[in-house]
C-alpha cells in the first residue's frame, strides 16, 4: 500500500500507514485484529482499503480506492488494461481467506506475507 501511494506522488511509509488503520479485538473484516505496530495480527482487503482512504483523506487526496475482492481474473486484467492501478492481494492456495470460529478459539490457515 506504501508503494502504492509513493507511485502516486504521496511520501507514503509502511509506519505511518499503520496510524491511519481501524483495528478491533474481535476479528473483523473492516479492522485490524491485533496490533500492526508489532506485525501481531492480521487484516482483510475491506480494512486495508478503509486504511488507504483514511490516509488519502487525512492529506487532502484527490482519489480514493476501492476493494475489488472476489474479481475474476479475466476482469482483473480488463480492470488494469482500462489504465486502473491495482493492488493483488493473493493467497498462495488461490482459496478465499477463512477463518473457524469455535466457542473458545479461532483457527486461521498459515496465510503470511512472503518469505523467503
Amino acid at each position: 500500500a506504501a508503494c502504492f501511494l509513493r507511485a502516486y506522488g504521496y511520501n507514503a511509509s509502511i509506519q505511518e500507514l499503520v496510524g491511519y488503520i481501524n483495528y478491533s479485538d474481535a476479528f473483523d473484516d473492516m479492522a485490524f485484529f491485533g496490533d500492526a505496530k508489532t506485525d501481531t495480527g492480521c487484516c482483510s482487503s475491506p480494512a486495508l482499503t478503509i486504511a488507504i482512504d483514511n490516509y488519502l483523506s487525512d492529506k487532502g487526496g484527490k482519489m480514493w480506492v476501492c476493494n475489488k475482492s472476489g474479481i475474476s481474473f479475466d476482469a482483473l486484467i480488463s480492470y488494469i488494461r482500462s489504465g486502473k492501478p491495482a493492488i493483488v492481494w493473493h493467497t498462495s492456495d488461490g482459496d478465499d481467506p477463512s477463518f473457524i470460529s469455535g466457542s473458545e478459539r479461532m483457527q486461521y490457515p498459515l496465510y503470511e506475507n512472503s518469505k523467503v
